[in-house]
Parts: C-alpha cells; sequence; structure tokens
C-alpha cells in the first residue's frame, strides 16, 4: 500500500499532454482520425467504379459456392457460411433500380458505423455507376448480378473501403504538408491522463518495481522482453519526472491521428524539465509497412510543431550507430535540450 501511496497520481500530480492541432476557418481544431479529412469530406464520386475480374467474377464465385434449395429458400454457402436469396427473387428478374437499392440497403446494414461519412445519395450514385460498369464494360447481364448478389455486395463494399483509405491516406499526406503557420502541437487542447481513468485489461505481474510510473499499477506490460526493457530504460532515466504505460482503450489512452484509424504510442513521458515525449518501441529499425511509416511520419510531425517542448522517440533495440534504449533515450533529450 505503501509503494502504491508514492505513485505520482496520488500525490495530485498531473500529466497534461498537448494535443495536435490545426488551422480550420481560423480557428484551431484537434486533428483527430475522424476529421483527418476535414470539413469538406470525400466524394465517391471522386472514385471510378470499376471492379476487376479479381474484385468480382461470376465464374469464379460459381466455383467457389454451393447452390442447393432449403425448403422455400435457396441457399448459397461458402466456406461454411450461409448466404440466402429469396427463392421468389430469382423467380422474378430484377430491375437495375432494385438492384442497385438491394445493393444500398445491404452495404448500409452491414457497415452503417465504418460508412458514416458517405450519405445514401452518393452511395446510391456510386453503386449505380458500379452496376452500368458491369453491365457495359464487363458485359454481363442483370441476372448474371443478381444471382450473384451477394458476392457482388461484398465487391462494392469492400471498393468502398478501399477507396475511403485511400481518401484517408490522400488527406493524411496533405496533413503533413500544411504549413507550420497553420499546425500546432499545443497545451491550449490538453489531454489530461485521468486520476481514475487508467483501465487496463491486465496488469503487469513482474518482479521488478517501477518507480515513476504515473499510476499506482503498470498497465498491459509483460515482465520480460524487449518493450519491458524499454520500460525499464524509461523508468531509469534520470531526466524523467514519471510516465505512463499508454493503453489503446479507455479515457487514458493518448493517440495520434493515423489514416488507418488512431496511433497509441506505447510510453507517454514527463520529463523534468517540463518536457513531454512520446516513444513508440520497434524490435527492429522502422518497417516498411505503410501504416508503420505513417506512424513514424505523425510522430515526428506532432514533435516538429510543438515549439520544442514535445519529443517523439521511435525506439529501436539498437539503432544505426548502435546505442541501446536508454542512449537512445538519453541522446533524444539531449539533442533538443532546452
Amino acid at each position: 500500500q505503501q509503494r502504491r501511496d508514492q505513485a505520482p497520481v496520488r500525490k495530485g500530480k498531473t500529466f497534461v499532454m498537448p494535443r495536435l492541432c490545426r488551422l480550420i476557418q481560423d480557428e484551431l481544431e484537434i486533428v483527430e482520425q475522424d476529421n483527418l479529412i476535414g470539413p469538406e469530406g470525400w466524394d465517391l464520386a471522386d472514385y471510378p467504379p470499376i471492379l476487376t475480374p479479381g474484385d468480382f467474377s461470376t465464374e469464379v464465385e460459381a466455383k467457389r459456392y454451393e447452390i442447393g434449395i432449403e425448403g422455400n429458400r435457396v441457399v448459397q454457402r461458402y466456406l461454411g457460411a450461409q448466404m440466402t436469396l429469396d427463392l421468389k427473387h430469382m423467380e422474378e428478374a430484377w430491375t437495375e433500380a432494385h438492384l442497385i437499392g438491394w445493393l444500398v440497403d445491404h452495404i448500409e446494414a452491414s457497415h452503417s458505423a465504418d460508412f458514416q461519412d458517405i450519405k445514401q445519395v452518393a452511395l446510391r450514385a456510386y453503386v449505380r455507376r458500379v452496376i452500368r460498369y458491369l453491365t457495359t464494360d464487363r458485359a454481363m447481364t442483370l441476372a448474371d448480378l443478381q444471382q450473384y448478389a451477394f458476392s457482388l455486395h461484398k465487391a462494392v463494399d469492400q471498393k468502398i473501403r478501399d477507396h475511403r483509405a485511400a481518401a484517408f491516406r490522400k488527406a493524411f499526406q496533405q496533413l503533413l504538408a500544411l504549413p507550420t503557420k497553420e499546425v500546432r502541437t499545443t497545451f491550449d487542447f490538453a489531454f489530461n491522463f485521468p486520476p481514475d481513468g487508467y483501465q487496463p485489461h491486465w496488469y503487469y505481474q513482474g518482479a521488478r518495481r517501477f518507480n515513476t510510473h504515473f499510476y499506482p499499477e503498470v498497465g498491459e506490460l509483460e515482465p520480460t522482453g524487449e518493450e519491458f526493457e524499454c520500460a525499464v530504460a524509461i523508468d531509469e532515466c534520470p531526466d524523467v519526472e514519471y510516465w505512463v504505460r499508454n493503453l489503446d482503450h479507455g479515457p487514458s489512452a493518448y493517440s495520434l491521428p493515423v489514416p488507418s484509424g488512431n496511433f497509441y504510442p506505447d510510453f507517454a513521458v514527463q520529463l523534468k524539465d517540463g518536457r513531454v515525449m512520446l516513444i513508440e518501441y520497434k524490435g527492429e529499425h522502422l518497417e516498411a509497412k505503410p501504416s508503420e511509416q505513417e506512424k513514424h511520419d505523425i510522430g515526428r510531425f506532432w514533435e516538429k510543431h510543438g515549439a520544442g517542448k514535445a519529443l517523439f522517440l521511435w525506439a529501436v533495440k539498437e539503432d544505426a550507430e548502435g546505442r541501446d534504449v536508454a542512449k537512445q533515450l538519453a541522446a533524444k533529450i539531449r539533442s533538443v535540450k532546452q
């Protein structure tokens, strides 16, 4: 109990992180994943309605589906999953309008939360363009599309997801290219690690006791391994006032926006000189995956616009200069010393 009472949060300390903001119509706004694109949003009309044979093909699907009749229902089985079409609809030919309406309804029902930024009129127009592309450029009939409506639904849904991802990647690059006067990492829109809001799914259970973790217990940290060693290096750094093992959920989760969602750095650090730091640990050097590069880029961007008060460290087991995590941490603090 005595050790728990020594935690900075129990002593009334606060831990505040600046937020990444940009100017929107002359007012600062926190940049988050759901507003990454900005108030103008994105438009499906800007994206092609093309479904290649790799995206959707009745020939391929005919080999992959087993079709049978159960009672008065036609059942399609795909890798063990079942999808049904009303037998009446198999007997009656659908019009283009019927097929479009069916696809729009099913896309909205399946992913209403994901596609909230797409108005129904835009979705309907895009689906219409897809149908006309398939019936003209690929010479498919409405009967073909009706028969494989579930497969088509899946293909159109995925294509919209691809377009949406492309729109967010474009917006992300536009954010990174904004001039300095339009971006700020500022404490004016601060994030506070809440005194009672640290809610990990599980707690660290190792023998090593951490002295400067902001909360009494460390969340979601294995007792061995490279991330554990990174935590030890932070805890032992003489320049660190306290730190938090950051989570990816709950009210204490601090994040930066990336195209695919939110980036939750592994550690948040309060330095004794008043600056703060985010640390993302990677066992290897920067991976080639775009998602990892985006995390690296937004972290550096957050630091760049922090007026020297916000540091970002992409830590690795051993960097190009042969330094371990403790030395990388010390070098980062010294390199931009106030």
